[in-house]
């Protein structure tokens, strides 16, 4: 909520409920007005990919298809291969 609170009294932001605080270094421990913009949902899981603190793919802890497996799976798919049959 600090973070909210500065948007709008440091930066004069009034946020809608469905506005988000993105920070730009996606530290949200980090509140300096610079750090702080305005944003979505879209934008605020955009930083974090952008950060690396989202992590995907073979980096996922609970990955059960791995990226390799899934270039084969939809290399097979667009030759025309059936869903059943690679499963």
């Amino acid at each position: 909520m600090l973070n909210r609170a500065v948007m709008t009294i440091v930066l004069g932001w009034l946020l809608c409920c469905d506005e988000f605080v993105c920070h730009r270094d996606d530290d949200v421990e980090n509140n300096w007005p610079e750090n702080l913009y305005p944003g979505d949902r879209h934008s605020s899981a955009a930083d974090s990919l952008r950060n690396g603190r989202h992590v995907r793919g073979d980096n996922h802890p609970s990955t059960k298809v791995f990226d390799d497996q899934v270039r084969e799976i939809r290399s097979a798919l667009s030759r025309g291969e059936r869903v059943g049959d690679l499963a």
